[in-house]
């Protein structure tokens, strides 16, 4: 017996009241995205596990949740709008997959647009794309809708070339996170401990 266990992380049925009280009994950390869309369009989700972690007897405060978002940072219009298009591409096929839509053409999923689906300019609005300063810009506007705990950077969606995702991560590290904590600092946030 493995002591203490894992953390256990949930990704998927973010909506599901079954599982998001599941996660809010046993203090799992649930991965919510709002893939290409704004973060706003999941603020009702944060607001579903505050509610269910008040009627437990939690402090909604004390919820960690993890946000999944596609960052590239560049400062080339043009790179930015192939990351964008290369995110849209892994989620146009993550999405025909999963509402049973997709056309295989032989092991492959053709990218076949979503219903509905938003205009490229608006994505890389939503995506985190941009320079440094823009990043941790979006990052704290994610904060302000979700007061998330965590954040899970995916730097190769869509096949990004590896120089490219390796030199977001320098950027996070060199210079987004520290711009975030500093922020962060002065806001005075805290952030929960993952007690499962």
């Amino acid at each position: 017996v493995q002591k203490p266990m894992p953390e256990i992380w949930v990704a998927g049925l973010m909506s599901n009241p079954t599982v998001q009280k599941r996660i809010a009994e046993s203090g799992y950390v649930s991965f919510l995205t709002p893939s290409w869309s704004h973060i706003s369009t999941i603020a009702k989700v944060r607001q579903q596990y505050d509610d269910i972690y008040r009627s437990i007897g939690r402090d909604p405060s004390q919820l960690p949740i993890s946000l999944m978002r596609f960052t590239h940072i560049t400062d080339s219009k043009a790179e930015a709008r192939d990351a964008a298009e290369r995110a849209r591409y892994s989620s146009r096929v993550s999405l025909s997959l999963r509402l049973n839509y997709a056309k295989i053409n032989g092991i492959y999923c053709d990218d076949v647009p979503a219903p509905n689906e938003i205009p490229i300019e608006q994505m890389e609005r939503n995506y985190l794309i941009g320079d440094a300063e823009t990043v941790a810009e979006r990052i704290l506007e994610d904060y302000d809708v979700m007061r998330h705990s965590h954040i899970a950077f995916n730097v190769q969606l869509g096949g990004v070339p590896h120089d490219k995702a390796q030199r977001t991560l320098e950027q996070l590290g060199a210079k987004v996170i520290p711009m975030v904590n500093k922020e962060l600092a002065k806001r005075g946030a805290t952030f929960p401990t993952i007690k499962q």
